[in-house]
């Protein structure tokens, strides 16, 4: 629970900083995907580790941009609202079934996410081979965004992939939800 706290108030940081440029859901979600392609691409030349050090630092400058954009938070509260209540949703929906299905690619993902929640240099070693095999598959940066997640707040591959999961559905919601509006 404290940890979608932060990860909300980092979230709404991110949405009043770009609601300059860029409708709340659009900047949101576009600074989340320019953070996390910009560590990509820095962890292709060198490894970061555990980043868990980092989600205090990056909460209380959220609670600054929150309390300097003070105004621009008030007018996106109905966006919030919107993307708090699509992860709650998600997230109860997780919580009342958080066991991996057999028969779905439930396992699949957990095993994409352990494979990068390392933080070593990419693409890291694969989990599942061992020895020299890496694991490089082109569609890992979705996986590679929720080990990041996971290693920001120094959780476990289970947890990460639910919350991840969650985040997702939350960020599809809003965006539709901003569209349909």
């Amino acid at each position: 629970f404290p940890v979608t706290i932060f990860l909300g108030s980092n979230l709404a940081a991110l949405a009043a900083l770009g609601a300059r440029y860029t409708p709340a859901p659009l900047a949101r979600f576009g600074g989340v995907l320019a953070f996390a392609t910009l560590l990509f691409a820095i962890e292709h030349f060198i490894g970061l580790g555990s980043l868990h050090w980092m989600w205090p630092i990056t909460t209380l400058t959220s609670l600054y941009v929150l309390r300097r954009f003070a105004s621009t938070v008030r007018s996106n509260l109905r966006s919030e609202a919107v993307f708090l209540g699509c992860l709650g949703y998600a997230l109860s929906w997780r919580l009342v079934d958080a066991n991996l299905d057999p028969i779905g690619e439930s396992m699949t993902d957990l095993y994409f996410i352990s494979n990068y929640i390392g933080g070593e240099r990419l693409p890291p070693g694969d989990r599942w081979l061992g020895g020299e095999h890496r694991f490089d598959f082109y569609y890992g940066f979705q996986f590679y965004s929720g080990a990041l997640l996971g290693r920001w707040f120094g959780l476990s591959p289970g947890v990460t992939l639910n919350l991840a999961g969650a985040l997702s559905y939350a960020f599809l919601g809003s965006l539709a939800w901003f569209a349909v509006a």
